[in-house]
């Protein structure tokens, strides 16, 4: 019978949580029987009615301050018995700071004397009721229980209900103050449950409520009224408009049908002018602009057939890297400016000067030495220095070819030259000798170094003109320029160093050696910072961007290399010149890499687009053909599959094998794809003979597999994205969805001909898209079991398939090397990727969806602009058969796996941004290669610049015969 009435007691009471200090514990002993005998529950640390502490109390195996937490949380209100030990206690003052932050009613009794004025600011601002002290236990006790007996939750109403009721009069009664909707339902309801015991609600309170239900009663009727007019209004809109409609077919059918046709040959006249362009590959920048406005597509003014594939075309070739080449002479040095990049092009004494934009030779000169060794602009470009065998020197102008001024003779052949950056002093350098500074203004020797004779092959000035460069032998040092005395001098290579820079933002100079290495110093402590090594002959040239950030090198083995200063990587590998590249440059406005060399017969200087990417990591090649590789989403983790049955897991970080994963070698392992499972690093792998497996690559151990395809080959996996379902297609034209978690079949389709090549689930895992190497593409919807999607090209293999991450697109590779980009609704064909030469064998798209990554048996990896189908990057994998390529992290790294047994990790440069905006074509032609009109900016889209049309200096560049500005 105790425990049927304790359960009610604790069922209808309230219950309190009692807060005191360990000296009042035999009150709180009595206090909580007394409370526990007028049918409510008493909590405290020591609670005694319930012998386990299971529903009061702690426990011995709870940490306490939770379980208080715990207890006060769960309790109705909580009793602070006030002494002086519980106002000094930190316990106490914790536990009542958590129940008012948590909105429990503390309620405070006097059980021993105390003086407020010492008590802690927590306790002096309660209303201690001093009358539990004054009266006799039992009668308090009486009054307590009535105090603390109250309907808890109602008046937790009212309370929210009167703050609510204040604002709103505080506010002058504003309507947006009022409840609304179902709030207004819930506080009538309120009215009626007040309590029997309870004064009776306000006027204030049922004022509030009845006009919250007038002002809603009169927005629903007037929202029923502007509904009854809008559908009139509607029904005679859609009369006027249906008579409209009817005059405009009538009258107006010949006159838009005229327009469209005029609008289309012009679009055609327009589209077939870029193409020429583009095929003289005179102009590209002026094909993109035609090809734009011709592919500009409206109902008014429809394009013509084939201006959509000239723009892509167009905008590819504006792309392309810029070559220019003198058919008989060598190129000795080049120059780039805002206005045109200028070349000096020698043949023994013969000197001429090319504008290599315009193909036009700006003016030329002879030497009056039989041989020019050294040739230098000045950073005006106006000037001009050339030397010679027998010690001349002479300063010329660019424009005119006019001798300014001719240095006294000197011994010896001159074999470097440098102009300081404000023109003024021309340093020579002879090849065995010292280096002697002039004044151009006087003619006069100003400077000669504190050098010992010896043999000199390269001075530069620093970007202040402070100081002197000298390469000397084996070493390179530095000199003060003014006062000509040493500073520094920098370590040894092991051969003579031939060429020198120094860094425009940085205390770094670099120095290049006939012994194929590249060093880099500390110029203020001659420290060697790092050694660069990879050219396979010796460094003609080194030269830093204007910013720092790069270094140009060139080499005698036809190669030039970019790397990145702040971690002295290798970024780039510029290969293309048939002779040893002599000499690099950057474009001052575009940092495009420019190159010289003297290929063939004649002189070339190529320009190059800053390079789209790099390889940042190779792996040690498998013994045998690889089959697929996946990532872990950052890249650090890569896991790769080998026809001899081995999964190897490897580390991106130091390039090493972590260790093997070894299945059953039943057949050729394919590794297909990676989830993370249950906070599992989760693989599926397939075999030759029919079995799939799920991995926990953490503990090394095969958790699921897949037997539903008896013998039949699996050619392809994939996995849901929430790591749910899995689709199997074998051989034999059979489907299979699995369970990953459970192992159990979902569904299963079987074509009727063929094999199935590439599988791919959409992101709401209710579809799959699968291809057949009969040419067949369909998309099959498990849950309704019905084909939604066919697409047939005359018997074309489909081999990769896939989705974007909403699932409105999918894209589609051919055995033909043809790509496409389909509608999944309309199953319209949107766009067309051209540019691979040999069978698609993967599609990925990036997280965003603007960017789609293919790979092929052409040995590429190519990325593409999904809205327009324009080729950004092309990865060059080795000459190998690409198995598959996958974009890694946040898109800016990419794994290909080449089918001979190697995997490459590609880094995207960071000074070139890949488009991830929705921007159209006409936005990317409306960025100029003007250099002039750009300079300083850095945003670039694919190696072309953006104009800001907000920025007063960047003039309109597109418009069209009228004016009209297509860029807007």
């Amino acid at each position: 019978m105790e425990s049927d009435d304790h359960t009610s007691s604790q069922a209808q009471g309230t219950r309190a949580f009692i807060s005191y200090s360990r000296e009042d514990q035999p009150l709180v002993n009595k206090l909580s029987q007394a409370l526990e005998r007028h049918g409510h529950i008493a909590d405290f640390d020591q609670s005694t009615h319930d012998p386990h502490n299971i529903d009061t109390g702690i426990a011995a195996t709870d940490e306490w301050w939770l379980r208080l937490q715990d207890m006060i949380a769960a309790s109705d209100v909580t009793i602070l018995i006030v002494s002086p030990d519980s106002a000094a206690s930190k316990i106490v003052d914790e536990e009542i700071a958590y129940a008012q932050a948590i909105g429990k009613r503390v309620f405070p009794v006097l059980a021993r004397e105390l003086d407020f004025r010492t008590a802690p600011p927590r306790l002096s601002a309660l209303n201690v009721q001093t009358w539990f002290l004054d009266l006799p236990f039992d009668e308090a006790v009486e009054r307590l229980s009535s105090s603390i007996s109250v309907d808890v939750e109602w008046l937790r109403e009212a309370r929210r209900l009167t703050i609510r009721a204040k604002e709103w009069n505080d506010h002058q009664r504003v309507d947006d103050k009022l409840l609304i909707g179902r709030e207004i339902s819930a506080a009538e309801v309120w009215v009626v449950q007040k309590p029997a015991d309870e004064a009776s609600v306000s006027a204030f309170l049922t004022d509030y409520i009845a006009a919250s239900r007038l002002h809603q009663e009169a927005e629903d009727e007037d929202e029923r009224r502007k509904l009854r007019r809008q559908r009139q209004l509607q029904r005679r809109v859609t009369f006027l408009l249906f008579g409209a409609f009817i005059l405009i077919t009538v009258f107006g059918v010949f006159v838009l049908d005229n327009q469209r046709r005029v609008a289309r040959e012009k679009s055609s006249l327009l589209a077939n002018l870029a193409r020429q362009t583009t095929d003289l590959n005179t102009d590209h920048s002026r094909a993109l602009r035609l090809a734009t406005i011709a592919a500009k597509d409206t109902f008014l003014s429809p394009a013509s057939v084939e201006a959509r594939a000239i723009l892509a075309r167009a905008a590819i070739h504006s792309l392309q890297t810029y070559d220019w080449e003198h058919p008989d002479a060598r190129v000795a040095t080049v120059s780039v400016t805002s206005e045109r990049a200028l070349a000096v092009v020698t043949d023994s004494h013969h000197v001429e000067i090319w504008d290599m934009k315009r193909n036009e030779r700006v003016s030329e000169f002879s030497h009056p030495s039989n041989w020019v060794y050294s040739v230098v602009f000045d950073s005006s470009n106006q000037r001009i220095a050339t030397s010679g065998d027998d010690g001349s020197v002479v300063v010329w102008d660019t424009l005119t070819g006019d001798l300014l001024f001719q240095l006294p003779m000197q011994e010896g052949q001159i074999a470097e030259l440098a102009f300081n950056a404000d023109g003024d002093l021309l340093a020579t350098a002879p090849s065995f000798g010292t280096v002697t500074v002039w004044n151009l203004a006087t003619g006069v020797a100003e400077l000669v170094p504190d050098q010992q004779a010896g043999m000199v092959s390269d001075v530069r000035y620093s970007d202040s003109g402070d100081l002197l460069l000298i390469a000397e032998g084996n070493s390179a040092g530095i000199w003060k320029a003014k006062t000509g005395e040493k500073v520094l001098s920098l370590g040894e290579h092991n051969g003579n160093v031939i060429t020198v820079s120094m860094s425009p933002t940085s205390n770094i100079a670099a120095t290049g050696s006939r012994d194929s290495t590249v060093k880099i110093w500390n110029t203020e402590t001659g420290a060697l910072v790092k050694e660069l090594t990879g050219h396979d002959g010796p460094v003609y040239s080194v030269a830093f961007s204007l910013d720092g950030a790069v270094l140009l090198t060139t080499s005698a083995d036809l190669d030039a290399r970019v790397w990145e200063t702040a971690a002295w990587k290798e970024v780039s590998l510029l290969p293309g010149h048939s002779d040893p590249v002599t000499h690099g440059t950057f474009d001052y406005f575009t940092s495009e890499p420019v190159t010289v060399s003297n290929d063939g017969t004649g002189g070339t200087v190529k320009f190059w687009q800053p390079s789209s990417s790099s390889v940042s990591a190779v792996f040690p090649e498998h013994d045998d053909f690889l089959s697929a590789s996946v990532a872990s989403a950052d890249g650090r983790i890569v896991f790769s599959a080998s026809h001899d049955g081995s999964v190897r897991v490897l580390d991106s970080a130091t390039q090493t094998v972590r260790y093997e994963l070894v299945p059953e070698r039943s057949g050729k392992t394919a590794i297909f794809d990676l989830v993370r499972l249950k906070d599992k690093n989760v693989i599926v792998t397939a075999e030759s003979s029919g079995v799939a497996r799920v991995w926990d690559t953490d503990a090394r151990m095969e958790i699921q597999s897949f037997r539903g395809h008896g013998d039949a080959r699996i050619n392809a996996v994939d996995v849901s994205r929430d790591g749910v379902l899995t689709v199997t297609g074998d051989s034999d034209g059979i489907l299979h969805v699995w369970n990953l978690v459970t192992g159990e079949r979902v569904a299963e389709y079987k074509l009727e001909t063929g094999s199935i090549s590439d599988v791919a689930l959409d992101p709401l895992s209710q579809k799959v898209a699968f291809a057949s190497d009969y040419g067949v593409l369909q998309v099959w919807d498990f849950e309704r079991h019905e084909i939604t999607l066919k697409l047939n090209r005359d018997g074309i293999p489909v081999t990769a398939v896939g989705y974007t991450s909403d699932g409105t697109r999918l894209a589609v590779g051919f055995q033909d090397k043809q790509l496409i980009l389909l509608d999944t609704v309309s199953g319209d064909e949107t766009v067309s990727f051209i540019g691979h030469e040999s069978a698609i064998r993967s599609v990925t798209f990036s997280g965003d969806d603007l960017l789609l990554l293919s790979s092929s048996s052409d040995g590429t990896a190519r990325i593409w602009d999904a809205q327009s189908g324009v080729e950004l990057v092309s990865l060059d994998h080795s000459d190998e058969f690409l198995v598959s390529a996958t974009f890694l992290g946040d898109g800016d790294q990419i794994l290909t796996t080449g089918e001979f047994g190697s995997l490459q990790i590609w880094s995207l440069n960071d000074w070139v941004n890949l488009p991830r905006q929705n921007a159209e074509l006409v936005a990317r032609v409306c960025a100029e290669k003007l250099a002039g009109r750009i300079a300083g900016r850095s945003d670039t889209v694919a190696g072309i610049r953006f104009i800001n049309h907000n920025d007063t200096d960047y003039a309109s560049i597109l418009s069209e015969t009228l004016g009209k500005n297509v860029c807007e």
